[in-house]
């Protein structure tokens, strides 16, 4: 992350139990309920980024983008709780018919505009700036002509 000392920008949704946090240097995002299905959605984006440092809005846009995903997720993970002595141990239980059924709801790019709408307000951006039908939706994480990450010093921020 390239935020400053001083930068302290936590987020959480207690619904779906996602969390974000940037700072200093680094930047964490996750879904704590959905046993990794959000990484898997996400795998593309994920492999475009790779290991690259992300300019502040990109991370809004990491974290919308999860957010998002994780709120088309179709199925709530069950978990099954055993105690043994001391320990304890959680497992996820499958739930039936699961593997069969198509694991998001689909994109609706309105809609993931409008949550990344909410976390681009410290840049000015509206809804009319980040979406505009039939278009998809701005990104300063890809490039939609070349499909390849954008990289954080080639970002013009709106004025």
């Amino acid at each position: 992350m390239n935020y400053s000392k001083d930068i302290f920008n936590y987020k959480d949704e207690t619904k779906n139990l996602n969390f974000s946090l940037g700072m200093n240097g680094f930047g964490i995002v996750a879904c704590l309920q959905d046993n990794g299905q959000n990484e898997i959605f996400q795998k593309d984006l994920l492999q475009k980024v790779g290991e690259k440092t992300l300019h502040s809005i990109q991370f809004e846009e990491l974290w919308s983008r999860f957010l998002y995903s994780n709120y088309l997720l179709n199925t709530s993970t069950q978990y099954s709780y055993t105690k043994a002595g001391d320990e304890i141990w959680v497992a996820s239980v499958p739930i039936p018919g699961a593997e069969k059924q198509v694991s998001f709801k689909p994109w609706d790019e309105k809609m993931f505009a409008q949550v990344l709408a909410n976390y681009w307000k410290p840049w000015g951006l509206t809804m009319g700036d980040i979406y505009d039908f039939p278009n998809s939706p701005i990104s300063y994480l890809i490039d939609e002509s070349t499909n390849q990450f954008i990289e954080p010093e080639s970002i013009k921020m709106p004025s």
